[in-house]
């Protein structure tokens, strides 16, 4: 008799346990909390980075455009330096322009009737560029400067449905990609990669230093026109800590 009372709380034990295991497995399998942001929230946030970039910026075509994605359905998640994973993967993506863009490049695409691709589609595809290149899931995006990279990483990541990062790594907008905090502290943006406004894409899989990835980027872009559009500062969760302004 009372090696089967043993028994049976022998076994109610070890139902316990499985139970016990089975939610510590089911809590670390959840996803890290994010939050989705409503529209006064990202009305006011485009506003406050127009002001933030410290030079001529108008916000409404900006609001505009996150209005009729929030018409589309999209939903703009966002989520904390706190909360993101050390193993998780996040980028910045932007436009780049180039002053003295070579004319002649535009004239000609325009009599060959070369076929365009959208700021959208190019955004969406240099992520996945740089995605691909590096065998790795972006989990989230980051903002690279104020004013419209703001907007871009907002679009682009509601679009992937994955969250922006609320934190961005540098604290204006900027005229050149080598002023941020990631590199100031050892985080090289490279690999980079860039899509031209016809579809053409590049890697810069090593550079010297940031100058030259200024220096080359900036040079794509002016041979394309005038712009291309870039993703790049690939970064950990780990890496956050020391690459990223919070907020």
């Amino acid at each position: 008799m009372m090696q089967s009372k043993i028994s049976e709380v022998t076994f109610l034990l070890i139902v316990i346990l499985m139970v016990s295991l089975s939610g510590i497995g089911s809590v670390s399998a959840q996803e890290p909390q994010t939050r989705t942001l409503k529209e006064q929230e990202l009305v006011d946030m485009l506003v406050g980075s127009c002001i933030q970039s410290t030079r001529g910026c108008n916000p409404e075509e900006s609001i505009k455009k996150v209005k009729e994605a929030l018409n589309q359905g999209k939903h703009f998640k966002i989520i904390s330096t706190d909360n993101f994973p050390d193993d998780w993967m996040v980028v910045a993506v932007q436009g780049i322009g180039g002053g003295g863009a070579w004319e002649h490049v535009i004239e000609r695409t325009q009599r060959q009737n070369l076929p365009t691709i959208t700021e959208a589609q190019a955004n969406s595809r240099v992520v996945d560029l740089l995605s691909e290149h590096m065998g790795k899931e972006i989990k989230a995006l980051i903002r690279s400067e104020a004013a419209e990279a703001t907007t871009t990483a907002l679009l682009v990541a509601a679009d992937k449905g994955i969250p922006t990062l609320d934190a961005g790594i540098t604290g204006r907008a900027v005229p050149e990609v080598q002023q941020s905090i990631p590199w100031i502290n050892g985080i090289a943006s490279i690999p980079t990669a860039i899509i031209t406004p016809w579809g053409d894409e590049i890697i810069i899989k090593d550079a010297v230093d940031e100058y030259r990835v200024e220096d080359i980027s900036r040079a794509i872009a002016v041979a394309s026109g005038g712009s291309a559009t870039i993703t790049m500062t690939p970064m950990s969760g780990k890496q956050l800590k020391q690459g990223a302004i919070p907020g």
